[in-house]
């Protein structure tokens, strides 16, 4: 009897422990979700194509993480930025490297990546800036 006794504690601790891991690693900015996050968003990116239009985009890749518009050249712009680098563990560091700009110029994907967002900016010398921190 005392080994029931004894065992009940010891359950009852393993389901209080493994309860607060599974509430933390679902919180919004979590090391264990974003790294989730960026996995399904990196796989979402490997399907888009030049030239499809916004909804497609959003159909595959669902809504951004943070958004940004300009006019650029007379024309509109968004960059849409979805989350690709989970947030470091140890350091919890959080900054542009966790994010892949998509590029979407008068309705229509026009390119994707830290390149081409890097590219766009020095060729309307414009400064693009990103903020440092997540929308979730």
């Amino acid at each position: 009897m005392t080994n029931k006794t004894e065992a009940l504690p010891r359950f009852l601790a393993g389901i209080l422990l493994l309860s607060i891991v599974v509430f933390i690693s679902n919180c919004a900015g979590s090391p264990v979700r974003t790294h989730w996050q960026a996995e399904t968003n990196n796989t979402n990116m490997a399907k888009l194509i030049l030239g499809m239009s916004e909804d497609e985009v959003l159909r595959i890749m669902g809504p951004p993480d943070k958004t940004e518009a300009y006019t650029i050249g007379g024309e509109p712009w968004l960059f849409w930025l979805y989350i690709t680098e989970g947030k470091d563990m140890h350091s919890r560091e959080w900054g542009d490297r966790n994010y892949t700009p998509v590029g979407i110029r008068s309705g229509k994907l026009y390119g994707w990546g830290r390149n081409f967002y890097q590219q766009v900016k020095q060729r309307y010398e414009i400064e693009l800036n990103m903020n440092t921190s997540p929308s979730k």
